[in-house]
């Protein structure tokens, strides 16, 4: 029972007062958003390690939970985000 709170204590920010998937399909996992921010939830990573979004606009940043302060290397191109 206590990973289960470490979890949540890591993660709830994704899951707490946030609303529904607003993305189309998510075969890797689960999305939440709150606000502006989307949260990924990858429980499945692609093989190449390169996850690829369908959005409408150009993110701004792209991070993990357990450490905002490092920016992830993404792509926007034709409505395609490449994290």
């Amino acid at each position: 029972m206590q990973a289960i709170g470490a979890w949540l204590k890591l993660n709830g920010e994704a899951i707490y007062g946030t609303g529904p998937n607003p993305l189309k399909a998510t075969p890797w996992g689960r999305c939440t958003r709150k606000g502006q921010t989307l949260y990924l939830s990858v429980f499945d990573w692609p093989k190449d390690a390169v996850l690829s979004v369908h959005l409408a606009s150009k993110p701004l940043k792209a991070s993990l939970l357990a450490d905002p302060a490092k920016a992830l290397q993404m792509k926007s191109e034709a409505g395609i985000v490449t994290i």
